[in-house]
């Protein structure tokens, strides 16, 4: 009988995206969020939740992956040509759940050798992780993720829910934004940023395969009806901002 459901009325994929992607991303290229190094004019509030979205837009990895990022899990070399995100051994994935194998590192390369220019990085996740981590140095304590709250007074890690939260805020600050940009916000999730990680590799002729192992899918078929996104009516938008960096590939949009 639920066998004649799921062909009767079968799940709906989401093919539209549920909100604008070249919204966010302009958004997060002027004030509040830039210039990055500079503190007076961003709040760690605001810087925080840029590095969090670059590095789920960059890696595509779910917000509980994110979030088992250790402090001491982040290396990168001198020059900061790219950053590798070792999640904690301990934690225990989707993926891990159904196969037993450990998440791997995450690569995120840096836009440097495609856009030499520091003012045409701004949507760089490595750039806006080293502004990060730097503004976050004296108020680690003795917190143990990478991502920590902004709020100084609070002394314990944050929650899995928290990086959701900043999301929502995060799109909820760009669509109130008065100008032509502004629409109305149809949706706001976590999940969606991985959803357009997925899409934007997709979009770029990359084999199925690196897809799939971007965003530790077993199955092509969970990606197909879940995951991917029909970019085409955004393509004007995002064609002005130059390369970006998702589900750990560079990808000219």
């Amino acid at each position: 009988m639920l066998e004649n459901f799921k062909h009767e009325r079968p799940p709906a994929s989401s093919l539209v995206p549920k909100w604008d992607l070249d919204l966010v991303l302009w958004t997060l290229m002027d004030k509040p969020f830039e210039p990055v190094w500079d503190e007076k004019k961003v709040p760690l509030t605001y810087l925080t939740w840029k590095v969090t979205f670059l590095l789920l837009l960059a890696s595509g990895m779910r917000r509980g992956e994110l979030h088992a990022i250790p402090y001491k899990g982040v290396t990168y070399p001198k020059d900061w040509s790219h950053i590798t995100l070792r999640p904690d051994p301990a934690f225990l994935s989707k993926t891990r759940l159904r196969t037993g194998h450990a998440l791997q590192p995450f690569r995120i390369e840096s836009l440097k050798g495609l856009v030499g220019k520091e003012e045409e990085r701004k949507l760089d996740p490595c750039r806006a992780l080293q502004a990060y981590l730097k503004r976050t140095e004296q108020l680690r304590g003795d917190k143990r993720l990478l991502l920590i709250s902004p709020d100084s007074r609070l002394k314990k890690d944050i929650c899995v829910n928290t990086i959701s939260s900043w999301m929502s805020q995060l799109i909820s600050h760009c669509y109130s934004q008065p100008g032509e940009k502004a629409i109305r916000l149809t949706g706001k999730s976590t999940h969606e940023v991985r959803a357009y990680a997925a899409s934007l590799v997709h979009k770029g002729c990359w084999p199925l395969e690196d897809i799939l192992q971007s965003g530790t899918w077993t199955s092509n078929q969970v990606f197909i009806d879940h995951y991917l996104r029909d970019l085409a009516e955004q393509q004007e938008g995002l064609s002005r901002l130059g390369p970006l960096v998702a589900g750990r590939k560079v990808v000219n949009v």
